[in-house]
């Protein structure tokens, strides 16, 4: 459970006050906005990255799927 949370915080996080990257040079404040969140709950950020994916959790099985999605969203831009 926390690790889905974590995940959707990250969501947020990478999200917040700004739009996808449209071009590639916009990458850099999604990139910094991933590390500011590792660094500021850095247990947390252990737990969501730090084992493989539960799969028997359909919880953190979603919310792995929307941070996957979303990178490649934006690295896709």
């Amino acid at each position: 459970a926390l690790t889905a949370q974590g995940l959707s915080d990250l969501q947020e996080a990478l999200l917040a006050g700004r739009d996808l990257p449209a071009h590639p040079s916009d990458l850099a404040d999604f990139g910094v906005a991933y590390v500011e969140f590792a660094l500021e709950r850095p247990a947390l950020f252990r737990l969501m990255f730090g084992s493989a994916c539960d799969v028997d959790n359909p919880d953190r099985v979603a919310a792995a799927n929307e941070i996957h999605s979303l990178v490649a969203a934006a690295v896709g831009s």
